[in-house]
């Protein structure tokens, strides 16, 4: 396993294993190369702990219809190539509106999926009063640092811990909350401008 931020090494000592209880798995001497010390976890960003209600809800494609003022968004509309939700046939479902559950989806709001294309996220551009998401999709409760945040989750160097983090060999991998321990870089220097910047650059 490795990447441009994750290295597997070429050897290991004698040490090495025997710090890791006589375990030969290759994963475990992997490491996050890391040259900035100054770092936050995903989780430090958040002004309250994650919650259940910050989770979307399942409605079940039995409650899909042809047509509806209520849509459910599936995690399609959390694309690479976008920071603003992809809404079109595939993504955003008509539901029966008895099942419509209110998230409260504000512009601003980050979206992030937990499952299936893990990691992925979004901001949104307004408001979608009439959207639900679904339950692989958390709203992170985050009011500073929200365009700085977004900048690193879309990069690289996140993708390739959030990956190493979350367990192999599943059909549909389940990234949980695994995406909250997931480090943030800082900047070493006059960090309130340079944060500053790259969310103005954002």
């Amino acid at each position: 396993m490795g990447g441009q931020y994750i290295k597997t090494p070429a050897y290991i000592s004698y040490n090495d294993i025997h710090k890791m209880d006589n375990i030969l798995s290759s994963p475990r001497y992997t490491k996050l190369i890391m040259q900035n010390k100054n770092y936050k976890l995903l989780r430090d960003f958040l002004f309250r702990p994650l919650k259940k209600a910050d989770l979307g809800v399942e409605v079940g494609s039995h409650n899909y219809i042809d047509k509806s003022p209520c849509y459910f968004l599936r995690t399609k509309a959390l694309q690479p190539y976008s920071y603003l939700p992809d809404i079109n046939s595939e993504t955003s479902i008509p539901i029966i509106p008895k099942v419509f559950l209110d998230k409260n989806l504000k512009e601003g709001d980050l979206l992030i999926s937990k499952d299936s294309n893990i990691g992925e996220i979004v901001i949104l551009d307004k408001d979608y009063p009439d959207y639900m998401v679904s339950g692989a999709i958390y709203k992170l409760p985050i009011k500073e640092y929200k365009y700085y945040l977004l900048a690193f989750i879309k990069h690289l160097f996140f993708r390739e811990q959030l990956n190493f983090m979350v367990p192999k060999g599943a059909t549909i991998r389940h990234a949980k909350t695994y995406f909250l321990d997931c480090k943030i870089p800082l900047p070493n220097k006059d960090k309130e401008n340079t944060i500053k910047y790259i969310e103005i650059l954002m």
